[in-house]
């Protein structure tokens, strides 16, 4: 396959890169890549309303398949400190 002028530029100056830095321009391509898929099945969901449906039913069913934990230890300051000791919030 035949590179184009502007993939030659890209790949030239990655290689001059850190690997560190040639990491941060993978993830930030990656973001670019299913951003630009996500706005495309958006566009498809917002034409065709089953499909909607069904990707909903399909986040639901991976949400109960595996629920996230909430860290609620931020909101312990707001908590009352000793037990019967009324607090205003």
């Amino acid at each position: 396959m035949q590179m184009n002028m502007i993939e030659q530029e890209i790949l030239s100056i990655l290689n001059s890169l850190p690997a560190e830095t040639q990491q941060e321009i993978l993830n930030f391509s990656l973001f670019l890549k299913r951003k630009m898929q996500s706005d495309g099945q958006n566009e498809s969901l917002k034409a065709n309303p089953e499909a909607f449906v069904s990707a909903l039913k399909k986040f639901l069913e991976e949400v109960e398949s595996d629920p996230f934990d909430i860290d609620t230890s931020v909101f312990d300051r707001d908590r009352a400190r000793e037990l019967g000791r009324k607090t205003e919030l």
